[in-house]
């Protein structure tokens, strides 16, 4: 077949025409160029496509497209080009070349006579989603299903248990000396010895059940069984497992393992009420000094009793002035300056003391005061910040969080208008904070809202990045200002490369997708001095300053001055 030159000099000679410098400009770029006429004969191609697919320039050009790549013909790539061609519009997508296992994010632009493409190199980009998305739900370390894989499971599980008249054991398992002796002998040990555990524990629960690490030092598991006898059998094999001295650099050491056990149908009927059970009973085991193992028995259950009062004292707590605000700085990682505060919502109960909001959040969630507490929050914050510019003390941004509920509640956003315009502050001033759980609750209604929000002026920031519902739907859907990655990835980053590794991993991420990233939970300057590195927008954590008092954030500034 005689190769078709005419037609690239005559491309030539027209780019030369216009007295620009185009074709060196197309050779020097790096991503990859080709043009051909609308039967696909080879017109042009430069450096960087010639050297991906591994070809000689001058041996293709003037040659049919698909005799170059034969493992395309038939592909998705040939589909959309032939679409992109019939229909005379411009068409981009991605595509996978086998040949070359790499994925290329290709445009199509078809003309007159010939047609243009372009193609870019995303394979380390797509790899980079793949790490995410295996995040999702399995655990980086042990390579065990996450939290939520593991409810998944175990609400299949529950369901055909059911219909064959069988019961299902959760167990969940906590080691409590294993950090005390991973500290001083490393934590590559530490890992390994994990590692060690997981294969054992899941080797032991076979095809009967799921095992799943909750985080460092906990484990939870199901188990399938039809006897009572056997789940004791089981339960005595992972107690003495987990029991035996374990040699460790030629020295004998000793975990403690806590083991709570909670049985459905008997003591439940959700997963969330399971593991809360088999929790209980774990906790009891654990002040009891270990090395044993407990069934859930409703007598445990003091502290869901305790819920109860709390839950019933939560609606007068607004009104009996026991909520405070709290208030935590976060600092500018290449000026070192104050960017933004984090409001952070205490209550001061009268024979309680302060209550964690881990603690009472849920409680209000579940009945529906958290309308009332959130409005309140929004409030007070927006008087706060306009309070701090009156005195002109400071002017930046104030994140609060936002629940499940309340993004979901109808008029939300007109409330945080109202209020905005009601205390006369600049809406970018207030940023709302959400987690990534929160997201998943009615996932199109959740879009819309946070895009209203974002259309009055409100920052809109995703809290807790990198766990639980890790996905990267939220950079490309939401409309996202900042990401804030969660503290289980900054606080073994120092001594742990796959920690240091999904940190880089989301800064550059977030900041491709035009988001500033915020680390939270730095607490030394090991930390700090790696987020800087890596290019870290903005820090936050006890290094720099706990949560303080409004009334105390006047003093901190005039220090930090």
């Amino acid at each position: 077949m005689q190769k078709n030159e005419t037609s690239y000099e005559n491309f030539e000679k027209n780019f030369e025409a216009t007295g620009q410098p185009i074709l060196s400009i197309l050779e020097n770029i790096h991503d990859g160029f080709l043009v051909m006429d609308r039967q696909c004969t080879i017109i042009y191609l430069n450096r960087v496509t010639a050297t991906h697919l591994k070809i000689k320039r001058e041996e293709v050009i003037g040659r049919n497209l698909w005799d170059v790549l034969p493992k395309a013909v038939n592909s998705e790539f040939q589909y959309q080009m032939y679409k992109a061609i019939s229909l005379n519009k411009a068409s981009c997508f991605e595509s996978f070349y086998e040949p070359l296992h790499t994925y290329f994010e290709m445009t199509v632009h078809p003309t007159k006579e010939m047609v243009v493409i372009y193609c870019k190199d995303i394979t380390e980009r797509r790899q980079s989603e793949k790490l995410i998305e295996h995040m999702n739900y399995y655990d980086m370390l042990t390579g065990l299903p996450n939290l939520k894989l593991f409810q998944d499971r175990l609400e299949q599980m529950m369901m055909y248990s059911k219909s064959h008249h069988e019961s299902v054991a959760i167990m969940m398992i906590d080691l409590a000396r294993l950090r005390s002796f991973k500290d001083p002998l490393g934590f590559q040990i530490g890992d390994h010895l994990l590692k060690e555990i997981a294969a054992k524990l899941k080797e032991l629960i076979s095809n009967s059940g799921t095992v799943s690490r909750m985080n460092r030092d906990k484990f939870v598991c199901f188990f399938v069984h039809s006897e009572r006898q056997r789940l004791v059998k089981i339960l005595e094999k992972i107690l003495s497992l987990l029991s035996n001295p374990i040699l460790i650099q030629g020295e004998s050491r000793l975990l403690t393992p806590s083991i709570g056990v909670s049985m459905y149908p008997f003591n439940g009927e959700t997963p969330q009420i399971l593991l809360s059970q088999a929790e209980s009973a774990m906790t009891l085991v654990k002040n009891k000094g270990g090395n044993q193992y407990y069934f859930f028995k409703q007598e445990m259950d003091r502290d869901i009793r305790k819920n109860y009062v709390l839950m019933a004292e939560l609606s007068k707590a607004t009104l009996n002035h026991e909520f405070q605000m709290f208030y935590q700085p976060l600092f500018d990682t290449k000026t070192g300056r104050i960017s933004s505060m984090e409001a952070l919502l205490r209550w001061k109960h009268p024979v309680y003391g302060y209550i964690s909001p881990y603690d009472f959040i849920p409680l209000a969630e579940e009945t529906g005061s958290i309308i009332e507490i959130g409005q309140w929050v929004l409030k007070e914050a927006c008087n706060q910040i306009k309070d701090w510019q009156s005195q002109g003390i400071y002017s930046c941004a104030v994140s609060i969080n936002f629940s499940a509920r309340q993004l979901q509640q109808e008029g939300v956003v007109s409330a945080v208008k109202d209020t905005i315009q009601e205390t006369g502050i600049d809406s970018h001033l207030l940023k709302i904070e959400v987690t990534e759980s929160v997201m998943m609750v009615n996932v199109e209604t959740t879009i819309n809202t946070l895009y209203d929000l974002k259309e009055i002026g409100v920052q809109i920031v995703i809290d807790d990045f990198g766990t639980y519902y890790s996905s990267l739907q939220y950079l490309k859907n939401f409309p996202l200002d900042i990401i804030k990655i969660d503290r289980c990835f900054i606080r073994d980053m120092v001594e742990h490369t796959k920690d240091r590794e999904v940190v880089k991993m989301i800064i550059d991420l977030g900041q491709q997708f035009g988001m500033k990233v915020v680390a939270e939970g730095v607490e030394n300057d090991e930390q700090y001095r790696m987020l800087k590195e890596y290019q870290c927008d903005e820090v936050q954590g006890y290094l720099f300053s706990k949560p303080i008092p409004a009334e105390e954030v006047n003093h901190f500034f005039i220090q930090r001055s």
